[in-house]
């Protein structure tokens, strides 16, 4: 009888939690889906916990399906400790194991696990091949590429990217999908300093998610033009852009991005020799980085900070 309860528990979070998957993939009503997932976090856990005991199909199926809750609320390393034991566990089906290693790639590379996530990212695009799932190579590319620019291999970010889009174009006409490759492309663009393309990119991905109301892809797309301003000189710009990014990440609690988003704003305010608001946001976004023990973003807010010392 227990077990059936269990069993029957487990099944109905697993609904409830992916009743909510989609519209937060898809950016809508954001704060009532995350307040949902927020109200379930206990039950969750308990859930994940049997299904690993029992019915690992399931744990991989509910993992899979918190990989958003988990990026938008910071919360990398748990969900990073449950796909681990989705990819450890026998019985899970190629499909939700290809899932599994492309979420654990996501999770990992926005902690700073790029090597890690390089490898996985990888693994889950050999996946979906011997599937045959193009949306799957669409999001492993994605990921892959998104890694590939973080560790400075530009033109091996923008063949990820421009492989992942072509596929993406051939299979239909998703804006918001071509929309994110349009950001990562902005991003590479900035990165080689070709900051009119970068520009051009952005802004065509902003209109897009603006118009579907895609708040999560609004503040990845406002932060890639914040620094495509700044790297212009164009303080103002860069300021207002960035300031609205954050608003945006504040509103859904996205730590991870609350302080990335914060030490683009020290840049600005130290460029300007504000230098007391550019501490107070260096410290701020060292003390979540250090909160969600992303190695990264912790060593980018220290050199902020050092870099005012050196400069007083």
């Amino acid at each position: 009888e227990t077990r059936r309860v269990w069993a029957a528990h487990g099944d109905h979070v697993l609904e409830r939690v992916e009743r909510v998957r989609d519209p937060l993939q898809r950016g809508e009503n954001i704060e009532a889906c995350l307040a949902t997932l927020d109200a379930e976090l206990d039950n969750v856990r308990a859930a994940l916990e049997r299904f690993f005991e029992g019915d690992p199909e399931k744990g991989c199926r509910l993992a899979n399906a918190l990989v958003e809750y988990w990026d938008v609320r910071s919360r990398l390393t748990e969900g990073r400790m449950w796909l681990q034991q989705a990819l450890a566990r026998q019985g899970v089906s190629a499909e939700q194991r290809a899932h599994a290693l492309l979420n654990a790639a996501r999770l990992g590379s926005v902690q700073g696990d790029l090597q890690g996530g390089r490898e996985l990212a990888e693994a889950s695009l050999s996946a979906y091949a011997a599937l045959g799932d193009e949306r799957g190579r669409v999001n492993a590319l994605m990921a892959l590429g998104n890694i590939l620019a973080t560790l400075k291999d530009e033109a091996a970010a923008t063949e990820a990217y421009e492989r992942g889009l072509a596929i993406q174009q051939r299979l239909g006409t998703d804006e918001v999908v071509c929309a994110m490759f349009y950001n990562n492309l902005a991003t590479v663009h900035h990165d080689r300093q070709q900051l009119d393309a970068a520009r051009e990119m952005g802004r065509r991905a902003l209109a897009i998610f603006r118009q579907r109301g895609h708040r999560i892809g609004q503040y990845h797309v406002l932060g890639t033009l914040g620094r495509v301003a700044f790297s212009a000189g164009q303080l103002d710009e860069a300021q207002a852009l960035l300031d609205e990014s954050l608003a945006l990440r504040r509103a859904v609690g996205n730590k991870t991005g609350v302080a990335f988003t914060v030490h683009n704003l020290g840049q600005v305010a130290a460029t300007r020799g504000e230098v007391n608001r550019a501490r107070a946001l260096f410290t701020e976004g060292l003390t979540l980085a250090r909160e969600i023990e992303h190695g990264h973003l912790t060593l980018l807010n220290l050199g902020g900070l050092a870099q005012l010392c050196d400069d007083a």
